[in-house]
């Protein structure tokens, strides 16, 4: 699976290499690349059977993280339920309702969206994409850190 986000400010292509090499460093990541030129960040994550396949490296010490806005996706129920075995800690990142991944998780992080009724129905999820994009820089930064530790 492949997602595409916009890099608001990147005006370096030095910048985008250090970027797109800490991302490709993630497990998980299948694939990345960071266009300083057009601002865009190219992710491609891995899908179930390659996670069937990753699945035997999981240590008891890691942390599985599922994001699903519904929390009722198939695939990411599917997923989870062949992670819950390996006996990793499991986190989900849902809206904030009861739904069947945060169910299945011992963590969670619940966003709030709101929902707006005038002609048509819509709802308003900015917060949780907010969210993974805090997540995300704090992440790499944490990379970044135990790098610089290791030199």
């Amino acid at each position: 699976m492949k997602k595409t986000f916009k890099l608001i400010g990147l005006d370096c292509a030095n910048c985008a290499a250090q970027i797109e090499n800490a991302i490709q460093k993630i497990d998980g990541v299948k694939n990345a690349s960071v266009s300083f030129m057009t601002g865009k960040l190219v992710i491609e994550v891995f899908d179930y059977g390659e996670m069937e396949f990753v699945r035997k490296n999981f240590k008891r010490t890691d942390l599985f993280v599922i994001i699903s806005l519904s929390g009722e996706t198939k695939e990411g129920i599917r997923i989870l339920n062949a992670v819950i075995p390996t006996g990793v800690r499991l986190l989900s990142i849902t809206r904030l309702q009861s739904n069947t991944i945060s169910g299945l998780c011992d963590y969670n992080l619940y966003v709030a969206t709101q929902v707006v009724e005038q002609q048509s129905f819509y709802e308003l999820i900015s917060a949780f994409y907010i969210l993974l994009d805090l997540l995300f820089l704090n992440y790499l930064e944490y990379v970044t850190e135990v790098e610089n530790y290791e030199l």
